[in-house]
């Protein structure tokens, strides 16, 4: 089922990557905003380097983009799906050319842990 928002919507939780030979992660999801309904953004932490995440929707559920951390960017890929209590990420993710299958579980917050209500 694709997932469609008008307005901007803030999500906090959990990242983990898996090479073929081991789990990494799962790390906090600092900020994630699923800006409209075709754009993911989300800023991660892993092992000290901060990673910086943008999708684009290319399907009802499909979303494509790039991630950037430190001088090292590349391809990133994942569906989207959802239920009444949050949102899952799950797709593949290119890095130090390895292919690694990735997901991020996140909930709807108010307010990231940073801001101030």
């Amino acid at each position: 089922m694709a997932t469609k928002t008008k307005a901007a919507i803030k999500f906090i939780g959990e990242v983990a990557w898996v090479p073929e030979e081991k789990i990494q992660g799962p790390t906090e999801v600092k900020r994630a905003i699923f800006r409209s309904p075709d754009e993911i953004l989300a800023d991660c932490v892993s092992q000290g380097a901060n990673y910086n995440i943008k999708l684009n929707r290319i399907g009802a559920n499909r979303f494509e983009g790039t991630w950037s951390s430190r001088n090292s960017s590349d391809k990133a890929t994942c569906r989207l799906y959802s239920n009444g209590e949050g949102y899952v990420l799950v797709g593949e993710w290119v890095e130090d050319g390895s292919d690694y299958f990735w997901w991020a579980e996140v909930h709807e917050v108010d307010l990231f842990p940073d801001e101030k209500g």
